[in-house]
């Protein structure tokens, strides 16, 4: 197995989720759990900040990734920079 360390910023990680790169909404993850209260510290740690937790991919087929670990800070992320999510 072959394990990468990349580092992307945010913006990055939301244009990979945009374009259908990353897939976060696969049979092993759980539904969204995270209400708008949690999502919002999500963004608040990144606006101060601190790193959040490692996500976790798996390459499904060459340029395509599956989540396995960062499901709901990747759905807080999108809705974030959708303006589907307030933040003050």
């Amino acid at each position: 197995m072959t394990q990468r360390n990349d580092t992307m910023t945010v913006g990055e990680l939301y244009q990979l989720v945009n374009d259908g790169s990353i897939k976060s909404d696969i049979d092993v993850q759980r539904e969204i759990v995270y209400d708008d209260a949690k999502q919002r510290l999500v963004i608040d740690s990144l606006v101060h900040d601190v790193p959040l937790p490692a996500f976790y991919f798996w390459e499904s087929t060459p340029g395509n990734l599956e989540t396995l670990d960062g499901k709901q800070r990747i759905n807080a992320i999108t809705r974030f920079m959708q303006n589907d999510l307030e933040y003050d």
